[in-house]
Formats: structure tokens, C-alpha cells, sequence
């Protein structure tokens, strides 16, 4: 059971690599009907090839933005959550270092490729809350890259 749920877990996530898949198949555990139920047929090496995207983004808030109007923005990005069905993953937090050249929130959100991320960009939702980061914030910077 413990192999099924990690092969399943692998699967959604996307982070298992043609090498687990043939430690698993040289195992003979694939071959057991129990742990590959409605699994193998998806499981292909080739299918753990695919990179995932992801988006970062980091916030310095303009000195004159109260504690509360951060916590509004912070919240409101976590909100996205249930509301973008491309996100894969997606975290949000305070800089917790505090250093001179620390930004003060930061984002990490995981999209399952380029056309995920475009449907979150355009999602009204995300606009809201982007157009509320621009407003408050004296610099924002972001990058993406393929993992």
C-alpha cells in the first residue's frame, strides 16, 4: 500500500524521475496488481520527464504601507489558492531575516507548465490582488524558470 500511495503521490506532484520508476520496476514491485491499480498504465518514464513551472515573486512595500494593509495583501494571496485551478503549489510569507537587502513578502507558486501560469495571470482574482502589490509596493520583481 506504502508503494501505491508514493507512486500516486509522484504522479500528482510530478516529481518522480524515470530513475524511481525503474528502481521499482527491477524491484518487481510493479508487477504486483495490488500496488499498481489504475497506475501503471500512467506511469511511463517518459511522463516524469515533463518540468514543472515555477513563478516567484518578491514585494518591498513602500514605507508608508500600515502593518494591516500587508497582512490584507498576504492574505489575499494565500486566498488564491482555492480559487486558480492551474496552481499546483503555492506559498506565501513574510521575510522572516529582515536584512537590508531583504523584500518584504514573497510568493512561490508551481504551475504544471507556460499555459498554467498564463491562466493564473489572467485570472480575475490575480489581477485583483496583483494591481493591490503594485499599489502598496515601491519595487516588485519576479522570475520563472522550469524545474
Amino acid at each position: 500500500m506504502a508503494v501505491a500511495r508514493l507512486l500516486r503521490r509522484a504522479r500528482q506532484d510530478g516529481w518522480m524521475a524515470s530513475w524511481l520508476f525503474e528502481l521499482f520496476a527491477e524491484s518487481g514491485c510493479l508487477e504486483e496488481p495490488s500496488l499498481t491499480v489504475g497506475l501503471l498504465p500512467k506511469l511511463q518514464p517518459s511522463s516524469f520527464e515533463k518540468l514543472m513551472l515555477t513563478h516567484i515573486v518578491i514585494w518591498k512595500y513602500r514605507v508608508d504601507i500600515e502593518h494591516e494593509v500587508r497582512e490584507e495583501h498576504v492574505g489575499l494571496l494565500r486566498a488564491l489558492v482555492g480559487t486558480i485551478p492551474e496552481l499546483v503549489s503555492l506559498s506565501v510569507g513574510f521575510d522572516v531575516l529582515r536584512l537590508p537587502r531583504s523584500y518584504h513578502t514573497g510568493l512561490v507558486a508551481v504551475f504544471h507548465d507556460r499555459a498554467g501560469l498564463q491562466g493564473y495571470t489572467i485570472n480575475p482574482a490575480h489581477i485583483r490582488v496583483a494591481e493591490l502589490g503594485r499599489s502598496i509596493s515601491e519595487h516588485v520583481a519576479s522570475v520563472d524558470f522550469e524545474d
